[in-house]
């Protein structure tokens, strides 16, 4: 948290604690090996669905910097393949701005001064990607995709926003805008199936979204937005009642897996009491997982 270490670093020598390179291991009460680590595969406990990173602008903004499509493929290549790579298989996107997004970059650039956006920034704006398409964003995801395929890879993308359009906000901005408003959740439910929709006709799926990310906490400057337990289950159940067509007006059943919470896990007592209020409305099924940072 200091400046200094980008203007002026220290010198190597007033800087006390370090780490150091070991060539050996000591176990307790042994005698020093080399790093062994053994597997059995016989031996199966939890499954983990995959292990990942993300794909916000900045992300995006560096994996394309001064490198052609070929390039970018390669650096995607050797985070996807699991035999020559990483085999990094779970990626998320972000539903809108995050604050690792420079949308001063899109073509046209938001008017927001810092670059924040949604992708629909009015009420009577149409919904549109096309900002995700100017900063790279859709074109990343997009040849993540062909590389999976080109690799083999089972690869997954899920979503999650930073803040619903500044409109459906009680404060009306983007920026400590306050809570949803109450009566925008078949709007917001709404906004999340276009963002799906937009992505899905790109070649993109997406495999899950969260409701909110960090859904207690609102930054002073950048977007963000708190919601109490209560609003975020009115909001899953809203998007998961859209998602799946229960009235017959929304379109096609979308098969996306919705998480809840999506942040530190000293709030884990919130999500079970979202839970334990799902069950007794009968709509448990609508949760799939709880998130955490």
């Amino acid at each position: 948290m200091d400046a200094r270490w980008f203007s002026d670093p220290w010198d190597a020598g007033e800087i006390p604690n370090r780490w150091s390179p070991v060539s050996t291991i000591t176990p307790i009460g042994g005698d020093p090996v080399g790093p062994v680590i053994q597997v059995d595969p016989a031996q199966r406990h939890q499954e983990i669905l995959g292990l990942g990173t993300s794909l916000e602008h900045t992300s995006v903004y560096a994996l394309q910097k001064n490198k052609d499509r070929a390039q970018q493929k390669d650096v995607l290549r050797a985070l996807i393949d699991r035999d020559q790579g990483l085999g990094l298989n779970l990626f998320r996107l972000t539903i809108g701005t995050s604050d690792f997004a420079d949308g001063t970059r899109a073509v046209p650039p938001p008017a927001d001064p810092m670059g924040w956006y949604t992708l629909q920034d009015t009420p009577d704006a149409p919904f549109s990607i096309e900002r995700d398409r100017s900063l790279g964003i859709v074109e990343v995801a997009g040849l993540a995709v062909e590389v999976a395929a080109e690799t083999g890879a089972d690869i997954r993308f899920f979503a999650s926003a930073w803040s619903p359009p500044a409109w459906m906000r009680e404060g009306g901005k983007l920026v400590q805008g306050g809570p949803l408003k109450a009566d925008m959740l078949d709007d917001y439910a709404a906004y999340l199936r276009a963002f799906i929709e937009a992505y899905q006709a790109e070649g993109i799926p997406i495999y899950a979204i969260t409701m909110q990310n960090e859904r207690q906490f609102e930054p002073a400057t950048y977007p963000g937005m708190i919601i109490s337990w209560e609003m975020e289950r009115d909001l899953l159940i809203a998007v998961y009642e859209n998602f799946h067509n229960i009235s017959g007006d929304y379109g096609d059943v979308l098969d996306v897996k919705l998480w809840t919470l999506d942040h530190n896990f000293d709030l884990w007592e919130q999500a079970r009491e979202q839970i334990t209020s799902l069950k007794s409305l009968g709509k448990a099924d609508y949760l799939d997982a709880t998130a955490f940072h």
